[in-house]
């Protein structure tokens, strides 16, 4: 469900989608390696952390957008979240998020405000949202803690912040964030 939610995405804008496969036990990898259009990276379990940072690592696009294996993109999410930051010329634009239980129902609807904001306002997760992949130069997320999302609102919201970088919200829909 989450690959086919970012593979059916339709925009105007050009995206490729590197799919971390982080010590999958089960035939996660084998699966992953049968679709096309995707580029797929193999390596030993190192956690959401550790594959985050390998996808940073081969990333080369202008914006980032991350996206947990349980969780979905919203049709029309990319389009969305992009549109806003070329209009605004956007470091960060963050959507709203549905949460969902493991079979799809609904949980809990978190709304977003529209337009321009302060980066410090922003949700402290580094899904459901594009984000400027400058901001993360010389930064990895931290391996071996739960807290890994930390460095959202301690590093990059910091310095969109310091560098009077534009953020913007949409009230659109983005994600659908699967509560395990």
């Amino acid at each position: 469900k989450c690959l086919n939610s970012v593979l059916s995405q339709k925009t105007k804008y050009s995206f490729r989608v590197l799919v971390i496969d982080d010590g999958s036990t089960d035939a996660t990898g084998k699966i992953l390696d049968t679709y096309s259009g995707i580029s797929v990276i193999h390596q030993e379990n190192r956690g959401f952390s550790g594959a985050r940072n390998a996808g940073l690592d081969r990333a080369e696009a202008d914006y980032l957008l991350f996206l947990d294996s349980d969780d979905e993109l919203c049709p029309g999410a990319v389009e969305a979240l992009m549109s806003r930051a070329k209009e605004l010329d956007c470091a960060i634009v963050e959507g709203a998020y549905t949460e969902v239980n493991p079979d799809g129902g609904v949980l809990r609807r978190h709304g977003h405000p529209e337009g321009p904001m302060k980066a410090t306002k922003l949700e402290g997760f580094a899904w459901g949202k594009v984000i400027k992949r400058e901001l993360f130069n010389n930064l990895n997320f931290p391996e071996g803690y739960w807290y890994e999302d930390s460095i959202m609102r301690q590093v990059i919201y910091s310095e969109a912040e310091c560098r009077n970088l534009a953020v913007a919200g949409i009230g659109d829909i983005v994600l659908l964030y699967r509560r395990n």
